[in-house]
């Protein structure tokens, strides 16, 4: 198969790409703009072999990541990516979006140690933005977000 593909390139039809295009799924662990990108290398190829027209790649991205994204709800939801569909952003604006507020997610994953007060055990999580909170759990556990 691979020497088939090296020596003739992908044999495989258009509608042979998009529906594998249409069953590609983010992997456990994958990072969602590493899936973004592996997604657009096969939309790519289903655009090459006229699988879809042009006109449609932004939307039809756009659903496939919405489709297909595992584990990245909150990132969906802070890009707003839903709400967007109407009026996809193309490519290069979305791969960087992503990209930014996987950074700012990586900022967040440094939490301090939390620290005994009183009754309460209060652990403040970091992501270098102006706003806060602060939650009281059930358990009378005090917990402060910064972001």
């Amino acid at each position: 198969m691979k020497l088939r593909r090296n020596v003739y390139g992908n044999t495989d039809s258009g509608e042979d790409l998009y529906y594998r295009f249409r069953h590609t799924y983010q992997g456990p662990h994958e990072r969602l703009s590493d899936f973004v990108r592996r997604l657009e290398d096969l939309l790519q190829q289903v655009v090459r072999k006229e699988g879809i027209p042009t006109k449609h790649i932004d939307s039809v991205r756009l659903d496939q990541i919405l489709r297909g994204t595992r584990q990245d709800g909150l990132m969906l939801w802070r890009l707003q990516l839903r709400e967007r569909a109407p009026n996809p952003p193309p490519f290069h604006s979305l791969i960087r979006e992503i990209r930014e507020e996987e950074d700012r997610f990586s900022l967040a994953d440094a939490v301090v140690p939390p620290k005994k007060a009183g009754n309460y055990t209060t652990a403040v999580l970091e992501v270098r933005e102006e706003t806060s909170s602060v939650a009281l759990l059930e358990s009378g556990s005090q917990v402060t977000i910064l972001y």
